[in-house]
């Protein structure tokens, strides 16, 4: 199976092509900030908008994963401008398209995200780009008659993330830093790990199913009180935990990585691919035990 990949080498789409790479012929299209190379890949590199390097991209694929999709016509100029024969187009995007509406479990059916006016500016950006791209999947594959797939990730955890999400924790533990949580029993968020989500899209590169959407998300539940119980028993550090009420953590402008109220947060069901591929999410606690791992000597002092 030929792959080409459009970004492949931040996080997510780093770890898809260490993956992807041992099984299938890669060729990856990015700006090449970091070299893939020694994975076996073929890199590509230029802009996804240069309508002239994309053409030049020789030979047939079985399957477009782009990682890096953000703005209206992203999907559109790849495919008017590849003249491969391309099977299948799957497109990375987000559970953040979703209207927000708190305690109702959201599947793929549930409706989208089209009134963000009252969102900060960066976060209306990318959630109207995912929003619209979706769209221009569904037509621009129609068009081409191609197969597609958007992949709608929850919060996204693991070795390589760049996001300071469950690294904001790590660091602090490692630095013997004191580690705070809101007290919060409410509070609910959704994490899911890397790797497994690389081995999603992976299945879906391989498949013949035409379903226009998945969550890609564990619907193991979290809360800081689990996240705070695990990462006592993963760390091999001692450190100081602190839990503190929304009022405090507000009044000392402490930025916490999740949501820490349940008027906050969103439930999102992953429950569809694990049924249609027979899949099973890792466990947090062994997907952390790892993300520490990776992570502890990138804080040591």
């Amino acid at each position: 199976m030929k792959i080409l990949v459009i970004g492949g080498s931040y996080f997510l789409g780093r770890v898809f092509t260490m993956v992807a790479s041992s099984k299938y012929e890669l060729t990856l299209l990015n700006r090449g900030t970091y070299s893939m190379k020694e994975f076996g890949v073929n890199e590509i590199k230029g802009d996804r908008h240069d309508k002239d390097i994309l053409k030049k991209i020789e030979g047939d694929y079985d399957c477009i994963v782009d990682f890096c999709a953000y703005k209206k016509d992203d999907i559109k100029t790849i495919l008017d401008n590849t003249s491969n024969n391309i099977k299948r187009y799957i497109f990375v995007s987000t559970c953040d398209v979703y209207d927000r509406e708190t305690r109702v479990l959201k599947n793929e059916h549930y409706k989208l995200n089209y009134n963000t006016d009252n969102y900060p500016k960066e976060i209306k950006k990318y959630i109207d780009g995912k929003v619209e791209l979706e769209n221009e999947l569904i037509e621009n594959s129609l068009k081409k008659n191609i197969n597609y797939t958007s992949v709608r990730p929850g919060m996204i955890y693991g070795p390589y993330n760049y996001s300071e999400r469950e690294s904001y924790y790590i660091k602090n533990i490692v630095q013997n830093k004191k580690v705070i949580y809101p007290d919060d029993p409410y509070n609910y968020f959704q994490l899911v790990y890397v790797k497994d989500v690389a081995d999603a899209i992976l299945e879906l590169c391989k498949s013949c199913d035409n379903k226009n959407a998945y969550n890609l998300i564990s619907n193991e539940s979290m809360n800081y009180k689990k996240l705070a119980k695990i990462f006592r028993k993963v760390s091999d550090i001692d450190y100081k935990e602190v839990f503190m009420n929304k009022e405090d953590i507000i009044k000392n402008n402490i930025e916490l990585p999740f949501s820490y109220s349940l008027e906050e947060s969103q439930f999102y069901d992953g429950s569809l691919f694990e049924d249609d591929f027979d899949f099973e999410y890792t466990p947090h606690e062994e997907g952390l035990q790892k993300t520490y791992t990776a992570f502890k000597n990138v804080y040591k002092k």
